[in-house]
């Protein structure tokens, strides 16, 4: 039994004995009357008793004064109630729960400890799912629930809470309050709470069975994606991607909810987007004057989208304008618009978005000191069909410094540095064969193609103890050398591999090789030909100027890695390497070993 009831017991019981003792003991008056029968003896005062004729000379014979029977009746009730509250606590109150009436499971409620909640809170599930309660009991029981969550945080009435909405008989406009303090209430913060959490639950819970406006949920949406912009998805804490997660859902349940249009509206897009997408623009901090190039990368995040199986969306992006400035001066402009990027999406569980893209720009004639990029973003959102519901232009902006060549050095770390030897990095690799396309000449990718990708150690659910994510990155050229002979092919970076995250994958490695044409015979690459009957060697070499033009690589892996022999596959394909990525394979120098 519960301390608290039986305490309350025990002082009820002691009070009703009082009460009957002082009841009938303890008399009101002065007026004499018969100790046998209570007769009134106030006219007087005889030997023996008119009534039931006892000696009243006797000592104890006469008493003075009246009992008081309501007393004592009042007390008896004590008495018998606090007894039967033992004995319901002592024999089982779980096995009484399902005579009790809705109100007095609430009275108890304010009564018992957490392990009484637990077991009312059940009976009152059990009622919930139960065919035969009525619905009016349904109803008390989640007003019930709803009024106790809103007093005060109970794991066992949240849950049940939960419960009630899941199964439709909760009042939506008894709710519809306490959804607008859970709304105000959302925070990073509060989530990663436990109250937080299973308050969220509710909300989820309550949205779906009784729907709000889904205005009243865009501050929610925007802090959301503000949260997303601000911390990329390979840098997130568990409890950020939590954050995010519960957003997402939130807008699922919303989907689903009453308040629903059911379709892609453009008052329920532009809604949606009220504040999306949101942008974000990194420099590279320090750029050498000498280099000549500015690396930069924009990011950019707008919220799930939920929406009906058969329909779908599309959000295209364009760069209108790109501007480096120093010293109030444009050092650097682009007017026209330029790039663009469109992606369209389908039917499935809501994400929130997250997108990149990055390059350099030419900024010959920068000189030393403080500078600024700016950028102007153009994104448009239809319903795959061309026509445009909304359209927002973002300006994004970010300062860098350009440094002499002397400052801007890349550190080049040691394989002890690093705690990981050449043969251990490669283990991370996979690749595809070396191909070279023997068509005529097209463009300026190179006649060379040869892709590579993380190896199965790194699938998300193959991962090995043994091999954590490196806290250092790589920037390589891939040099092919075949007798005196050496080609450049192109470049990897490793954290290109890194973030292929759920799968094989494999990216062809960019090559860039001129034509040579003559007035007379067929173009062909400025570059000699290789042996084909011969195997080509593939060596990694580190790239300081690969990692400049990155905005975020300041020191890499600075020992070199052979690949081992390739055999040189012809192909009639360019960038046959692209068809390739289902026969991804280790290196051929650890096949060797």
């Amino acid at each position: 039994m519960p301390l608290p009831l039986a305490v309350i017991l025990t002082v009820l019981l002691f009070a009703g004995l009082s009460m009957l003792f002082a009841g009938l003991h303890l008399r009101r008056g002065d007026r004499p009357r018969c100790a046998s029968c209570s007769y009134d003896l106030s006219a007087l005062i005889p030997d023996s008793c008119p009534e039931c004729n006892e000696d009243l000379s006797e000592p104890r014979g006469i008493v003075r004064g009246d009992r008081r029977p309501l007393l004592a009746g009042f007390g008896l009730v004590l008495v018998l109630l606090s007894v039967a509250g033992f004995g319901i606590g002592f024999l089982g109150g779980a096995s009484l729960d399902q005579r009790k009436p809705v109100w007095l499971l609430d009275v108890e409620l304010s009564l018992v400890n957490e392990q009484g909640e637990e077991r009312i809170k059940e009976e009152l599930r059990r009622r919930l799912f139960d065919n035969a309660t009525g619905i009016g009991e349904k109803h008390a029981i989640a007003d019930l629930a709803l009024r106790r969550a809103r007093s005060a945080y109970s794991e066992p009435m949240s849950l049940l809470l939960v419960d009630c909405a899941m199964s439709g008989v909760v009042d939506a406009e008894k709710a519809d309050p306490y959804m607008r303090e859970l709304i105000a209430l959302w925070s990073s913060e509060w989530l990663n709470t436990e109250e937080g959490e299973d308050r969220s639950l509710e909300l989820f819970a309550l949205i779906e069975s009784c729907g709000i406006e889904l205005e009243a949920l865009t501050s929610i949406i925007s802090d959301t994606t503000d949260l997303a912009i601000r911390v990329s998805p390979d840098d997130r804490s568990p409890q950020q991607e939590w954050v995010i997660m519960a957003c997402e859902s939130l807008l699922h349940n919303w989907w689903l909810s009453p308040s629903s249009p059911g379709a892609l509206t453009d008052s329920y897009l532009r809604t949606l987007f009220k504040d999306a997408p949101v942008a974000r623009l990194t420099a590279r901090p320090a750029i050498d004057a000498q280099f000549g190039k500015l690396p930069y990368e924009f990011a950019y995040v707008h919220p799930p989208v939920p929406m009906a199986e058969d329909e779908t969306f599309q959000l295209a992006f364009s760069i209108e304008g790109v501007k480096v400035s120093q010293r109030d001066q444009v050092i650097y402009e682009q007017k026209e618009t330029r790039g663009g990027y469109s992606r369209t999406y389908h039917h499935s569980f809501p994400k929130t978005t997250w997108g990149s893209l990055g390059t350099a720009l030419p900024v010959k004639g920068i000189e030393t000191g403080p500078a600024t990029i700016e950028l102007v973003l153009k994104f448009s959102i239809d319903r795959g069909d061309g026509d445009v519901v909304l359209e927002r232009t973002v300006t994004v902006q970010d300062a860098f410094e350009v440094v002499p060549t002397a400052e801007d050095k890349i550190a080049l770390i040691s394989s002890e540095s690093a705690g990981v030897t050449p043969s251990q990095l490669l283990e991370w690799f996979n690749f595809t064969d070396l191909f070279y396309d023997t068509s005529d000449p097209f463009g300026s990718r190179g006649p060379w193609s040869f892709g590579y990708g993380r190896s199965d150690v790194w699938r998300v659910s193959l991962i090995r103890h043994d091999r954590p994510t490196p806290e250092f990155n790589a920037a390589w050229r891939v040099l092919a050398v075949q007798g005196d002979t050496e080609w450049d092919i192109g470049t990897i970076r490793l954290s290109d591999v890194l973030s292929l995250r759920r799968s094989f994958f494999q990216t062809v490695v960019p090559t860039r090789t001129p034509i040579k044409t003559s007035e007379s015979g067929p173009s062909e690459w400025a570059i000699p030909k290789p042996d084909f009957q011969r195997p080509v060697r593939l060596r990694l070499e580190p790239d300081p100027d690969l990692a400049r033009l990155s905005v975020d690589i300041h020191e890499i892996y600075g020992e070199p890695i052979e690949l081992g022999e390739f055999m040189i596959v012809q192909t009639d394909r360019a960038m046959r390497a692209q068809e390739d990525q289902e026969n991804l394979q280790p290196a051929p120098i650890l096949r060797d070993e």
